[in-house]
């Protein structure tokens, strides 16, 4: 870890997810890896909280990770449109087929919010008959996530 910037670990963690190196050269991917290391560091910042302040700390998270989907799906329609020639996606042309930074984003999330909700299990928060909606999420969430890693996967 000393030896290592926090941007370099980000950096590191998306090639190792997949991202080409060539998608970091675009200007706008610098203030992405820059907030995506700042909300690492958030979530990093959490896990030694206790339960209660863990949860607050991940609403944090979640609130800064929204903002985050957002820039990253304005990057990489920019890079779609240098990489295919082609506006947005269609039917006719779609995604191209490699990982882009929203991939990346949308299972860090996921796992945010699974981690959120089972947080709430622990520290009894949910009434008796919130269980069933809470599992039922929970369910939906990990469903979503296998989804975003067997697509993850056919990249690879």
């Amino acid at each position: 870890w000393g030896k290592y910037d926090p941007v370099d670990l980000v950096k590191q963690d998306m090639l190792r997810y997949g991202i080409e190196p060539t998608d970091f050269d675009h200007e706008e991917a610098g203030a992405v890896i820059d907030l995506m290391t700042h909300i690492t560091m958030l979530y990093l910042h959490c896990q030694f909280r206790n339960l209660s302040r863990k949860r607050t700390k991940l609403t944090v998270c979640l609130q800064e990770l929204g903002k985050l989907q957002v820039y990253t799906e304005i990057l990489d329609l920019k890079l779609y449109k240098e990489i295919s020639g082609q506006e947005k996606p269609t039917k006719e042309n779609p995604d191209p087929l490699r990982l882009m930074f929203s991939n990346y984003v949308v299972e860090f999330v996921l796992s945010v919010m699974i981690q959120f909700v089972k947080l709430g299990l622990a520290l009894e928060l949910y009434n008796d008959h919130e269980y069933p909606v809470m599992f039922w999420y929970l369910d939906f969430l990990y469903g979503r996530w296998s989804v975003v890693k067997n697509t993850t996967m056919d990249f690879r």
